[in-house]
């Protein structure tokens, strides 16, 4: 996980001197690597510490919720950073009509589904 958080680190730095595309191109790719690097370290610490308190123990579940948290969060993420880019850019952003009544429309679907 040290390595991943390295190479993560090194590529936010990277992307924020980036001037030509190959650089965004190369700095996808190490975040590539680093998120392939933390992702199987975290699920099998979790799968250890399940089977050391109950060998038996069902462990799907718990990644599968985890999962489900990991991309709520990336999605809230996503939608957040959009958010704060409309609000302190100086320029509009062009939405076409209805777009957003399509989303709000979609997230209220999924949300009533989750309850």
């Amino acid at each position: 996980m040290a390595a991943s958080a390295a190479i993560g680190a090194i590529a936010l730095v990277w992307i924020a001197l980036a001037t030509r595309v190959w650089e965004v191109l190369a700095v996808a790719v190490l975040l590539g690597i680093a998120r392939a690097l933390s992702s199987g370290p975290a699920e099998a610490w979790y799968v250890d510490t399940v089977h050391a308190t109950d060998p038996s123990a069902p462990i799907r579940a718990g990644l599968a919720q985890a999962g489900a948290v990991g991309s709520a969060a990336l999605a809230i993420g996503t939608l957040a950073g959009g958010v704060i880019i409309d609000r302190l850019s100086d320029q509009d952003i062009p939405v076409p009509p209805g777009e957003l009544d399509d989303l709000r429309a979609y997230l209220d679907d999924w949300a009533s589904e989750l309850r």
